[in-house]
Protein backbone atom coordinates (compact mmCIF):
# COMPACT_ATOMS: atom_id res chain seq x y z
CA UNK A 1 0.00 0.00 0.00
CA UNK A 2 1.42 3.42 -0.88
CA UNK A 3 2.50 5.83 1.85
CA UNK A 4 1.56 9.52 1.74
CA UNK A 5 2.99 12.41 3.74
CA UNK A 6 0.81 15.31 4.90
CA UNK A 7 2.75 18.56 5.20
CA UNK A 8 0.76 21.33 6.87
CA UNK A 9 1.14 25.08 6.63
CA UNK A 10 -0.79 27.44 8.89
CA UNK A 11 0.42 30.61 7.19
CA UNK A 12 3.13 31.12 9.76
CA UNK A 13 4.91 27.77 9.94
CA UNK A 14 5.36 24.62 7.90
CA UNK A 15 5.22 21.17 9.50
CA UNK A 16 6.82 18.48 7.35
CA UNK A 17 5.36 15.01 7.91
CA UNK A 18 8.14 12.48 8.45
CA UNK A 19 5.83 9.54 9.32
CA UNK A 20 3.11 9.44 6.69
CA UNK A 21 0.03 7.26 6.32
CA UNK A 22 -0.54 4.12 4.30
CA UNK A 23 -3.63 4.74 2.15
CA UNK A 24 -5.04 2.60 -0.64
CA UNK A 25 -6.77 5.19 -2.83
CA UNK A 26 -6.56 8.85 -3.77
CA UNK A 27 -10.05 9.25 -2.31
CA UNK A 28 -8.62 8.23 1.09
CA UNK A 29 -5.78 10.72 0.57
CA UNK A 30 -8.29 13.44 -0.23
CA UNK A 31 -10.40 12.76 2.85
CA UNK A 32 -7.37 12.58 5.15
CA UNK A 33 -6.16 15.97 3.88
CA UNK A 34 -9.60 17.57 4.21
CA UNK A 35 -10.02 16.08 7.67
CA UNK A 36 -6.88 17.89 8.90
CA UNK A 37 -8.14 21.39 8.02
CA UNK A 38 -10.84 21.79 10.75
CA UNK A 39 -8.34 20.85 13.46
CA UNK A 40 -5.86 23.36 12.06
CA UNK A 41 -8.60 26.04 12.00
CA UNK A 42 -9.51 25.41 15.64
CA UNK A 43 -5.86 25.77 16.62
CA UNK A 44 -5.44 29.02 14.63
CA UNK A 45 -8.77 30.65 15.51
CA UNK A 46 -8.07 32.15 18.95
CA UNK A 47 -4.82 33.79 17.94
CA UNK A 48 -5.07 34.79 14.31
CA UNK A 49 -7.96 36.63 12.63
CA UNK A 50 -6.90 35.93 9.04
CA UNK A 51 -5.14 32.76 8.11
CA UNK A 52 -4.70 30.52 5.09
CA UNK A 53 -4.31 26.91 6.12
CA UNK A 54 -3.12 24.23 3.73
CA UNK A 55 -2.23 20.57 3.53
CA UNK A 56 0.12 19.38 0.80
CA UNK A 57 0.21 15.62 0.33
CA UNK A 58 3.39 14.02 -1.00
CA UNK A 59 3.80 10.49 -2.30
CA UNK A 60 6.74 8.23 -1.48
CA UNK A 61 8.80 9.87 -4.24
CA UNK A 62 8.21 13.36 -2.82
CA UNK A 63 5.78 14.53 -5.51
CA UNK A 64 2.85 16.66 -4.33
CA UNK A 65 -0.23 14.68 -5.36
CA UNK A 66 -2.97 16.64 -3.59
CA UNK A 67 -3.41 20.03 -1.94
CA UNK A 68 -6.29 21.30 0.19
CA UNK A 69 -6.58 24.89 1.49
CA UNK A 70 -8.87 26.84 3.76
CA UNK A 71 -8.95 30.60 4.33
CA UNK A 72 -10.08 31.42 7.84
CA UNK A 73 -11.28 34.96 8.64
CA UNK A 74 -12.69 35.95 12.00
CA UNK A 75 -14.74 39.14 12.39
CA UNK A 76 -16.31 41.27 15.05
CA UNK A 77 -19.19 43.63 14.15
CA UNK A 78 -18.53 43.29 10.42
CA UNK A 79 -14.93 44.47 10.71
CA UNK A 80 -11.88 42.41 10.11
CA UNK A 81 -10.04 41.62 13.31
CA UNK A 82 -6.76 41.55 11.38
CA UNK A 83 -4.47 44.33 12.59
CA UNK A 84 -2.52 44.05 9.31
CA UNK A 85 -5.39 45.33 7.12
CA UNK A 86 -5.20 48.96 6.13
CA UNK A 87 -8.65 50.16 7.20
CA UNK A 88 -9.88 47.26 9.33
CA UNK A 89 -12.99 46.78 7.19
CA UNK A 90 -13.57 43.63 5.18
CA UNK A 91 -16.08 43.14 2.39
CA UNK A 92 -19.44 41.77 3.56
CA UNK A 93 -19.92 38.02 3.68
CA UNK A 94 -22.08 36.51 0.99
CA UNK A 95 -25.51 35.39 2.12
CA UNK A 96 -26.14 31.66 1.94
CA UNK A 97 -28.27 30.56 -0.99
CA UNK A 98 -31.72 29.34 -0.13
Amino acid sequence: MPRYYFDTNDGRSLAVDQTGLDLATMEEVRWAALDALPDMARDALPRHPVRELSVHVRDEEGRVVFTASLVLITRQDGKSMDPETSNGVSPPLASPMM
